[in-house]
């Protein structure tokens, strides 16, 4: 865990908290991790498995939609509410249906799903299972 300063003895005092419930689920994210930095590990792990083709895509999207939008953002503060807006602007440019953007099934799946995933166990572990 990086050691450094905390806004508040209460962030202070949750941080641990945070750090081992995010591990727990298999998220273990340094807290100053920005979501382009995330993203580049997940399109990094997503090209092993997956064909050339569908790796091209998905690298698009996230070079040109997902990091512009939420990119210099800390992971740890990306939250459903950035992920709602993006959703609705996309909606609104007439890109997809409302259904491209509800989460997936298989969380982490698509690079629209490895976005909502942070958020996701972010509001589970502020608000319990």
């Amino acid at each position: 865990m990086r050691r450094g300063g905390f806004a508040s003895q209460d962030s202070a005092e949750t941080a641990p908290l945070r750090f081992l419930e995010g591990e727990a689920g298999g998220f273990d994210a340094d807290p100053n991790q920005t979501v382009a930095g995330y993203l580049d590990v997940w399109l990094a792990t997503k090209a092993l498995v997956l064909k050339p083709t569908t790796i091209a895509r998905y690298r698009d999207y996230v070079r040109n939609d997902l990091i512009p939008a939420f990119g210099t953002l800390k992971l740890d503060q990306l939250a459903h509410r950035h992920i709602l807006a993006f959703a609705n602007s996309q909606l609104t440019a007439g890109r997809g249906t409302s259904l491209t953007w509800a989460p997936s099934a298989r969380p982490g799946s698509t690079p629209s799903a490895a976005c909502c995933e942070p958020a996701r166990r972010s509001r589970q572990a502020a608000t319990g299972p």
